[in-house]
């Protein structure tokens, strides 16, 4: 399984100056403030897409099987040992938008190999097993991680406190 939770840590780590402000228990906003800058995030894809393409070239996904009515009666199929082949994550980008962070990957592609097996349930009981190289291409894929507040950074050398009273996006 593809430790997700473990990738945006590390996303977020790289991607972001945290600042922690001290608030009254009082306050209507508790907790802590994080400034992403346009470079920061540019800076997080291109760390972590190496990472998640090394991560998705050792996918191993969990086997299929089932039953299903064909013309010529019932079968019992499987598909097993699926892991993947190969990975390429073509282009990303990140931008910060009004409703959160979006990611961006297109012209994607994955190959996957994998084994299967078929058996008829009546007589004669015709079965048969190989194996199978599966392929999608120009897959595109588009996340959005919402935020509550967004503002955008026009300069590396802006503070959050400069940010305190800007108009968010």
């Amino acid at each position: 399984a593809l430790p997700i939770s473990r990738l945006w840590i590390c996303f977020a780590l790289c991607a972001m100056r945290a600042e922690t402000h001290a608030r009254p228990f009082a306050s209507a906003n508790p907790g802590f403030q994080v400034v992403l800058t346009n470079l920061g995030m540019e800076y997080a894809r291109e760390v972590e897409i190496p990472v998640l393409q090394k991560e998705l070239s050792s996918l191993t996904l969990p086997d299929i099987s089932g039953s299903a009515h064909t013309p010529v009666g019932s079968i019992d199929y499987s598909l097993s040992s699926i892991h993947a082949s190969s990975v390429n994550l073509g282009s990303s980008a990140v931008d910060a938008q009004t409703d959160g962070i979006h990611v961006t990957l297109s012209d994607a592609s994955i190959g996957l190999d994998a084994d299967w097996h078929y058996r008829e349930h009546s007589f004669p009981h015709i079965s048969d097993h190989g194996s199978a190289d599966i392929s999608a291409s120009s897959i595109g894929l588009n996340l959005v991680i919402g935020t509550v507040r967004v503002v955008v950074c026009t300069s590396p050398s802006q503070s959050p406190a400069s940010l305190k009273n800007s108009t968010p996006l």
